[in-house]
């Protein structure tokens, strides 16, 4: 084991407390899978070294991405009966020389080293290599995690970046309204889980794109009333849909339509959020496995970095561009005057503009997560 504090190497039998600092590990490697200095790393790629917050999916794909560093030669090697039982007579071999140098029995020792060898050459012979497939290489369990986690917060070790729960429900105090209100919206970005307000607002996305954020179901409600005032008093103001890639994201917008709570009527309504169809080609989800779920994946599966990189570059676009659908063709942008397009129809003018989410989806380096 390595010591995350101060890289000191100490053994199992060493104990669990570090030799030179007196660090006291979480993890036992051999039992629980991983080690301190591994699982943060594992915080660390996920926060970009503490710099972002982010949820338990994007915790679980960094974790996956790791993991996938491991497991780049495509291939394990695996072992025959023949092999296996030329192991067995190997180790029995080598237990027969100790015994023999105990005795100090020179013919036990000779004999014992050549069945040694005999089963040495056994082992190497009943090896062979079998390519491992998509599947295999890339499964990782989400359950091993999750336990890794709770470990790690039951011995009081901090995980203040992660977002488990949403914790945006009650309004700011006078002191703080500035920070909500006078950055001066330029666009309502509404998400699809409440988690992912959190998400947005914690790492200032709010005010550096000076976006309003609420979940589809109108969280936080002290914002609802708020972005049906700047709605109704400003029908340029455009509104972004982020969804996971399911079929229940792929109706966000239907949703908010019918529901009716947000002003949408002759607006510019942009769809950014995920579809099958955009997994399957960001990279960066591969490990994820997406293919054995038919590519529905949550949104949040992406880093921070790569969400706000992506509805960036679609905000810079301007409204007059096509717009461009799942199938790749275009069609035109929405007319001025709020005239319908696609099926939204008196509701509100719909494009199915894709951001692309396939930068920055990295913050971490080649770790080994196990």
């Amino acid at each position: 084991m390595k010591c995350p504090n101060c890289a000191t190497s100490q053994t199992r039998r060493e104990g669990t407390t570090c030799k030179q600092c007196h660090y006291e590990y979480v993890f036992d490697p051999k039992s629980d899978g991983i080690a301190d200095g591994k699982f943060k790393a594992l915080l660390d790629g996920a926060s970009k070294k503490g710099t972002y917050y982010f949820t338990m999916n994007q915790l679980y794909a960094r974790y996956c991405r790791g993991r996938e560093q491991r497991i780049l030669a495509v291939f394990e090697t695996l072992l025959t009966a023949g092999g296996k039982a030329g192991r067995a007579v190997a180790v029995l071999g080598l237990a027969g020389a100790a015994a023999g140098a105990a005795l100090e029995s020179i013919p036990l020792i000779v004999g014992s080293l050549c069945v040694a060898a005999g089963g040495v050459v056994a082992w190497l012979v009943g090896r062979f290599r079998r390519e491992v497939t998509p599947e295999g290489r890339m499964a990782a369990s989400r359950a091993k995690l999750e336990g890794w986690v709770e470990k790690w917060r039951k011995a009081g070790r901090p995980l203040e970046h992660l977002l488990e729960r949403p914790s945006l429900e009650k309004a700011p105090g006078p002191y703080r309204e500035g920070d909500i209100y006078d950055y001066g919206v330029e666009r309502v970005l509404v998400v699809e889980h409440d988690l992912l307000v959190d998400l947005f607002v914690r790492n200032n996305y709010h005010a550096d794109q000076r976006a309003l954020v609420l979940s589809e179901r109108g969280y936080p409600s002290y914002l609802l009333s708020h972005a049906k005032r700047l709605l109704e008093e400003r029908p340029d103001l455009p509104v972004v849909l982020l969804h996971d890639a399911t079929p229940t994201g792929a109706r966000m917008r239907e949703r908010l339509l019918a529901r009716g709570e947000l002003p949408l009527a002759g607006r510019r309504v942009i769809d950014a959020g995920l579809f099958p169809d955009d997994v399957k080609k960001i990279k960066a989800l591969a490990p994820t496995v997406p293919e054995a779920a038919g590519y529905a994946v949550p949104v949040d599966l992406l880093t921070f970095g790569a969400l706000a990189g992506g509805l960036g570059a679609l905000a810079l676009a301007p409204p007059a561009l096509p717009a461009i659908v799942p199938n790749g063709h275009a069609k035109p942008a929405a007319a001025d005057s709020g005239s319908s397009s696609g099926d939204a129809g008196s509701s509100g003018s719909v494009d199915s503009d894709h951001a692309d989410f396939g930068g920055d989806a990295d913050f971490g380096g080649d770790a080994d997560f196990g």
